[in-house]
């Protein structure tokens, strides 16, 4: 399985342990961060995290695959957040 991008980041969970879920390289603050938004309105809308598993020695985040049961899934990934760019920087963009 492979995300834009993202070769070997994810994997299909095993359906006897995990069914309808993905495996996704672990990551503190991914963690941390999908744990936080199940307790806010998100939670609808990003992946429920169920724990983590090992594979190979290497640890992954267990999370509800959202797209299970879509027939040919079409998917955006937005980015959202601020970014603070130099003034000079954003000088040079403006003139591209």
């Amino acid at each position: 399985m492979t995300a834009g991008g993202h070769q070997g980041l994810l994997l299909r969970a095993p359906e006897d342990l995990f069914p309808g879920c993905v495996l996704k390289k672990y990551s503190e603050v991914e963690h941390a961060a999908l744990m936080a938004m199940q307790q806010t309105a998100l939670r609808d809308f990003v992946p429920e995290c169920k724990g983590t598993h090992e594979v190979d020695g290497a640890l992954y985040l267990v999370m509800s695959n959202l797209l299970e049961g879509i027939v040919d899934p079409v998917v955006m990934d937005v980015k959202m957040g601020t970014r603070w760019l130099s003034r000079g920087l954003m000088m040079r963009r403006s003139s591209d």
